[in-house]
C-alpha cells in the first residue's frame, strides 16, 4: 500500500511518498482502502515537530481523516461489513 511518512520535520519537503505491507486488521477491526483524505491542523502540527514532546517522530504516517471502502475485516467483525463505505 502506498503511504505518506514524516522522515523529517518541517515543510512538505519532509514527506516521503513509500510503499507499506498492506495491513491485516485485527480483532474489532476492518482494512480500509482509501479513496480520499483531509489534511487537518494536527497533520501539520505533527509534520512541523510541534507535537514531538507527545510521541510523534520522523518515521510516523499522519493521517486521522480518511474515506474509503471495507475490504476486510478482523475477528470478531460482521463480514457483511465488506463492501460498505
Amino acid at each position: 500500500m502506498k503511504a505518506i511518512v514524516i522522515r523529517s520535520f518541517g515543510g512538505p519537503e519532509g514527506l516521503e511518498t513509500v510503499d507499506l505491507p498492506t495491513p491485516r486488521p485485527a480483532a474489532g477491526q476492518v482494512l480500509v482502502a482509501t479513496e480520499a483524505i483531509g489534511v487537518g491542523g494536527v497533520d501539520v502540527l505533527i509534520r512541523r515537530g510541534a507535537l514531538a514532546a507527545y510521541g510523534f517522530a520522523p518515521g510516523f504516517v499522519p493521517g486521522g481523516e480518511s474515506a474509503g471502502t471495507v475490504i476486510g475485516t478482523g475477528p470478531g467483525v460482521d463480514p457483511a461489513w465488506r463492501g460498505r463505505r
